[in-house]
């Protein structure tokens, strides 16, 4: 009936069943929500050396989601941005979840994005705080802003692995043979392997291609949201630059200062999380612990003000 009761609240009908991995906090105390969303033809694996580190799990209770059409998730006809924000805002609603921290990477930081903008109400109190992965929020379709063909090449090539009959191991060499890293491990960690020792993509690639331009030329508007919030982004990366951070992210953050909300990676592309393990580690708990330690303040300074108040009266 829960279930029911949300899907009719946030009128959203085409609602898949997303796969989670969850870690608990170490701290019994924490009562935070980490949630982590992935890239395009990625899966939750992709954060499993980060989130299982202790510095992360002792700041609250880790939920690594994947995204419809991906992982473990259900695969379904239907691929937008839409339908994985509907998605992600039906999970958090069925489980009451509250005190979050969102990180997403390239689509899963657009999916953060989109959330805030179309299910802004919902989520105002519930957020604590947001870290998108190199992404940007404008249409990667635009001329110039992306190597949209790469991506076209991208698919082929995966496509045209022959996994079939054919072992994980004689996979993998294919794989490294065709790949660079981090791209090569992306590939392999979104393959799965059966009982009977078959090898399947976790990936529901023909929808994922069919939808894949309609997907990359959503853009998102009206955030408007001053929250706190950490752009972190790969300084060789081809999907995001400085310029265009610049650019971009004050049409939808109002008080957007690079400064203080942007951290480039210099030796990172675009996955900056396994290029740069430990600072991104670092990132992500000072991020959080910041964000606890400025709150805390300010139940403090509002305490202090209402006895004031109280004993003036």
């Amino acid at each position: 009936m829960k279930l029911l009761r949300n899907a009719y609240r946030f009128g959203n009908t085409n609602i898949a069943q997303l796969k989670d991995y969850k870690y608990p906090s170490l701290d019994s105390k924490s009562n935070n929500n980490i949630i982590w969303l992935h890239g395009m033809f990625d899966s939750s694996r992709n954060f499993l050396n980060i989130a299982e580190q202790e510095e992360i799990r002792k700041l609250g209770n880790q939920t690594l989601l994947d995204a419809r059409n991906h992982g473990f998730s259900q695969h379904t006809d239907v691929y937008t941005v839409q339908d994985m924000v509907n998605d992600f805002i039906e999970y958090l609603a069925n489980r009451d979840m509250k005190n979050l921290y969102i990180i997403g990477h390239s689509m899963g930081g657009r999916t953060v994005l989109s959330s805030l903008s179309y299910y802004k109400q919902f989520l105002l109190d519930r957020v604590k705080g947001i870290i998108i992965i190199d992404t940007i929020p404008c249409s990667y379709t635009t001329e110039g802003i992306f190597p949209i063909d790469s991506v076209y090449r991208y698919i082929e090539e995966v496509k045209s692995l022959d996994i079939k009959d054919k072992t994980f191991q004689e996979i993998e060499q294919q794989v490294r043979n065709k790949f660079e890293q981090p791209i090569a491990n992306s590939i392999l960690i979104n393959l799965d392997v059966l009982e009977n020792g078959q090898v399947k993509w976790l990936n529901n690639f023909p929808i994922i291609e069919k939808s894949f331009d309609k997907v990359m030329s959503h853009e998102i508007k009206d955030v408007m949201w001053s929250g706190p919030r950490k752009i972190l982004i790969g300084n060789k990366s081809r999907y995001t630059s400085k310029k265009l951070v610049q650019e971009l992210y004050p049409t939808i953050f109002s008080d957007f200062k690079y400064e203080r909300d942007v951290v480039e990676f210099e030796h990172s592309g675009h996955f900056p999380y396994i290029k740069e393990p430990q600072k991104f580690i670092e990132q992500v708990v000072q991020f959080i612990q910041q964000v606890e330690n400025d709150q805390q303040n300010q139940q403090y300074k509002k305490k202090y003000y209402d006895e004031s108040l109280t004993y003036d009266i």
